[in-house]
């Protein structure tokens, strides 16, 4: 399954949850008006890698991300949007299990807010969870790698637009995460 099919099927998913119990107010004549396109431009640039935590490695295209490394991981921030990130964290040492229990906690979420999902063509096997934030909903994905994990964050600033939903769509189509271990 392609990425961009699963940040959709995961935006449906939200949205069905959202909207549940209400009519809509959409009727079957209706043109929906928001089509996103995540189709990427010609590469201008060849691709980077950046290796996480010793765990793996993502080639990201520099056209596209704007890559500035953290004490922790790293943080992608979108050039055509930048109110669009992804940040990766490695945590070598806990297993996705364990990184799933400590969003929870920390963001007092239920655990039935956690579900099995997929990133990546071919798909790498993923835990996802969705929050809000003050600013925005904030997309997760703890993705095993080795004996460890990758916390991937996909957010945004402000409230959500078909650009930013577009650009999160481009990010995630141009990503290739690698989750062989690295040394």
């Amino acid at each position: 399954m392609k990425p961009k099919i699963v940040l959709l099927f995961l935006f449906l998913t939200l949205l069905l949850a959202a909207c549940k119990g209400e009519a809509s107010s959409v009727t079957p004549t209706e043109t929906p008006a928001l089509v996103i396109n995540t189709e990427a431009p010609p590469a201008t640039a060849p691709p980077e890698t950046y290796r996480i935590s010793g765990l793996c490695s993502l080639q990201y295209r520099p056209d596209i991300f704007q890559c500035t490394e953290t004490a922790d991981g790293a943080s992608f921030t979108s050039r055509t949007n930048p109110k669009v990130y992804v940040s990766l964290v490695g945590y070598p040492e806990l297993s996705p299990e364990d990184t799933v229990n400590g969003i929870l906690l920390q963001k007092d979420l239920p655990a039935d807010s956690v579900a099995d999902g997929g990133l990546g063509d071919p798909p790498v096997q993923t835990k996802t969870l969705q929050y809000d934030t003050e600013d925005s909903a904030v997309f997760v994905h703890v993705i095993p790698c080795g004996s460890g994990s990758i916390l991937m964050e996909l957010g945004g600033i402000g409230e959500e637009t078909p650009e930013e939903l577009s650009a999160k769509g481009l990010m995630l189509d141009t990503f290739a995460l690698d989750t062989t271990p690295v040394g």
